[in-house]
């Protein structure tokens, strides 16, 4: 079975810039200098997005169940954890429609800013 290609900077790039458009967004660094450095997305000083360039992390309700479907097909590309935040690795490809990681994002910053 073929793989999907790497998600490209462009994508990357485009997921950040819609989170950068919701509300009170703001940009920062978690981790700064260190192997595990990614940047952040904040609303309200509550980060709701993490984005490296293989892998991005946020927090998720109405729609945990969906990843955790994700996560037990494809174990190696999406992990759900405790509390709702959920991993996922997109060096091998996006393994969402970005219009579905869109919406992870807008739900994520909705729960962390008190609007979920």
């Amino acid at each position: 079975m073929a793989r999907a290609p790497s998600a490209s900077k462009a994508e990357i790039e485009f997921l950040r810039r819609f989170a950068m458009g919701l509300p009170g967004a703001e940009e920062s660094v978690a981790c700064a200098g260190t192997v595990i450095e990614k940047r952040t997305v904040k609303a309200g000083g509550k980060a709701f997005l993490f984005l490296g360039s293989k892998d991005l992390m946020l927090k998720l309700g109405a729609s945990l169940a969906e990843a955790r479907k994700l996560a037990k097909s494809e174990p190696e590309r999406c992990k759900a954890g405790k509390g709702g935040w959920v991993s996922i690795r997109f060096e091998s490809g996006m393994p969402l429609p970005a219009a579905r990681l869109r919406a992870w994002v807008a739900e994520s910053h909705a729960i962390l800013r008190g609007g979920a």
